[in-house]
Parts: C-alpha cells; sequence; structure tokens
C-alpha cells in the first residue's frame, strides 16, 4: 500500500521556496504541490523500513546501504535549500551514515540502534516542516497548510513507533486536536493564525520532550557493559 505524504520537495514549493525542480510559470503553487504529493514515493521512511528488515535478516550489506540511501535523499534536500539549512537535518545525514558504517562492519548493539536513529529523523523533518509553515504562513492557503501539518504528524506518530512508544493519554489529546486542525484546513476551511500557529508551537514542545526522553533511554541501553 502506498503511503500518502507530503515530500519536502513539495514544502519548498508550498513556502515560496526555490525547489530543485524547474516550476512552470503557469500553473498554481497548489497545484505543483499537489502533483508532488501524488506522484513522490516516501523518502526516507521506505529505505528505513528496507534497512529494518535486512538487519531482521542479517543481510547487513544491504541494512547499511538502505540506511546510505537514505542519508542520500537527507543530504540532496538539505543542499537543495541552502537558505533554509537545518542543523538537526544535517545532523541526521552524519548520524546516518556512521549507523551506515557500524551496521555493515557489525558494531551495532542491536536493531534498537537502528530504530533510535531513524525515529531521530522522524522527528528533524517533523520539526523542519514545521518550520517552513511558521516561517511561510502568509504565503499558504489553508489546504497547503493541512498537507504540512499532515507530514509533521505523521513524521511524528512515525518516529514515536520507531521507538516502539505508546502514546500517553496527554499525546493522544494532542495528536486529535492536531488531526482535527489539519483536516479542516484540507477542506480549505480559513483558521485564524494564531490557532495555527498555537498548534505548531505545542508540536514542538512534544519533539522536544520526545528528543530528551528517546536520548535518554538510547544513551542507557548502549551505556558501556550492555550486552550487544
Amino acid at each position: 500500500m502506498k503511503i500518502r505524504t507530503i515530500s519536502i520537495w513539495a514544502l519548498a514549493v508550498a513556502g515560496g521556496l526555490q525547489s530543485c525542480q524547474t516550476k512552470d510559470n503557469n500553473t498554481s503553487d497548489a497545484t505543483d504541490t499537489t502533483a508532488t504529493v501524488t506522484s513522490t514515493e516516501v523518502e526516507p521512511d521506505q529505505s528505513f523500513e528496507k534497512a529494518l528488515v535486512y538487519f531482521a535478516l542479517d543481510k547487513y550489506d544491504s541494512s547499511a546501504n538502505s540506511i546510505e540511501h537514505a542519508a542520500d535523499f537527507m543530504e540532496e534536500m538539505s543542499n537543495s535549500l541552502p537558505e533554509k539549512r537545518d542543523a538537526a537535518i544535517d545532523s541526521c545525514v552524519a548520524d546516518l551514515r556512521d549507523l551506515a558504517t557500524d551496521v555493515a562492519t557489525d558494531h551495532v548493539y542491536g536493531i534498537g540502534e537502528l530504530n533510535y536513529y531513524f525515529g531521530k529523523t522522524g522527528r528533524a523533518l517533523a520539526g523542519y516542516t514545521m518550520t517552513i509553515t511558521d516561517e511561510k504562513f502568509s504565503n499558504l492557503a489553508p489546504k497547503e497548510q493541512g498537507l504540512v501539518f499532515r507530514a509533521a504528524i505523521e513524521k511524528m506518530e512515525k518516529s514515536a513507533r520507531y521507538h516502539q512508544r505508546e502514546l500517553n493519554s496527554d499525546e493522544s489529546a494532542l495528536f486529535q486536536r492536531a488531526k482535527g486542525l489539519r483536516d479542516r484546513l484540507e477542506k480549505g476551511e480559513a483558521v485564524d493564525k494564531a490557532e495555527t500557529l498555537n498548534m505548531i508551537a505545542e508540536l514542538r514542545m512534544q519533539l522536544g520532550k520526545w528528543e530528551k526522553e528517546f536520548k535518554a533511554r538510547h544513551d542507557s541501553e548502549s551505556a558501556p557493559g550492555k550486552d550487544k
């Protein structure tokens, strides 16, 4: 089943930034965004899923190659928008390349190591998505804002799943409200700017909480003396 998502290229078009693809001057931003959403494969998640399958089958070279492919995608994305280069994205590229080397040479503690860095990448992408929304809010039509919210929510939820972490009641309530706002925007409803930006702030706060939680868990699980 093909997962519906918005690619980072669509964010570039929706935000009015220069994309790596040439745009026809007679085509609206909204049309370009929709076309990109429907035609772009899901990355880097597609490569992450392949890496996990190969790792579970002890095919470490293939797993490492899939991780490298994801890193290549992230680096290409970052290089395409140099004026909006994001430190968290660049950090993830470096982490993924190091992880690929460790997987290929059998220097990881287990599949949880892959899940940690895949989840971290998802959070970085979600944060970057919301940065585009925040900075380019006035240039986005409601439906485009809805697509960006959809992307951020999906990346955040997948990040939690990589960590095998169920949402608690407060987190579930937050995502329910975020999805309600997303649905209203995708229907073309004009939502007050303050409501949208407040939701972005709440989601950012949740990202920060998760970053601390998952890093602490990772550091504990990979501490010296732990079994590989």
